[in-house]
């Protein structure tokens, strides 16, 4: 089960709130979320943490490399697709062989499309490089092998992101707005996520996700709309 939406947009709440509906309903839920391979390299677990913790490394220094290299901040957006593809092959699947739930806060083609998108708005623009590069992304997404049973898009406002994200932390995190292409603030956050928002509709359209509006409504209702969805959904495996 993966989330999709735009930064800001509630993925974590909605995850975190979906996780204990789960485990409440008897399920055994692993995060799949890249977040966790922090902690789990840092605990010396292996491979495949290890692995994950060195391929992120490698892209937020490609990143933010300085002074910033449109190229390289190419290959920091591929590198996500890598670590999706080794999160599914040692994470995911060894999982729902043994029953368990998937769930993972946000679908890999929101940092990929973000990030490629952010390298267009670079000195020297590759622009066809970066449309057939996310070309090549969403058919590699689209397969059965790497789309995941349950897929909801949090289609989120992003103005009302900004304000969100303002409130929870205070500021942008890095990558949010275009701060790699020298335009920092508020208005390149509502641009960049505006663009955003627009291709994972057409992304979840395309995979036939389903979506649930994100327009300042309490966030229970939208959990319970999740939660509705994905039990009736026939890829949810039963408890153990």
């Amino acid at each position: 089960m993966a989330l999709l939406g735009i930064d800001g947009g509630g993925k974590s709440s909605v995850a975190a709130a979906l996780r204990e509906g789960l485990e409440h309903a008897g399920h055994e839920v692993v995060d799949a979320s890249t977040d966790v391979m922090f902690e789990r390299a840092a605990l010396g677990e292996g491979h495949p943490w290890e692995s994950l913790h060195h391929i992120a490394e490698e892209g937020w220094r490609l990143y933010l490399r300085q002074p910033p290299a449109q190229s390289a901040v190419f290959t920091s957006g591929l590198l996500e697709l890598t670590a999706y593809c080794v999160i599914r092959a040692d994470v995911v699947e060894p999982a729902l062989e043994r029953g368990a739930v998937v769930l993972t806060d946000s679908f890999c083609l929101k940092n990929v499309v973000r990030t490629l998108r952010q390298a267009q708005f670079m000195e020297g623009c590759l622009r066809e490089a970066v449309d057939q590069a996310l070309r090549g992304v969403r058919t590699a997404l689209s397969s059965p092998v790497l789309q995941p049973d349950v897929g909801l898009l949090l289609d989120a406002d992003p103005a009302l992101a900004l304000r969100w994200r303002r409130a929870q932390r205070g500021g942008l995190e890095p990558g949010a707005d275009l701060s790699v292409a020298g335009r920092p603030g508020d208005e390149a956050f509502v641009e960049l996520q505006s663009a955003l928002a627009t291709e994972l509709r057409e992304a979840a359209g395309h995979w036939g996700w389903h979506v649930l509006s994100v327009d300042g409504r309490p966030l229970a209702e939208t959990v319970s709309a999740a939660l509705s969805h994905v039990r009736e959904h026939p890829g949810l495996r039963g408890p153990r």
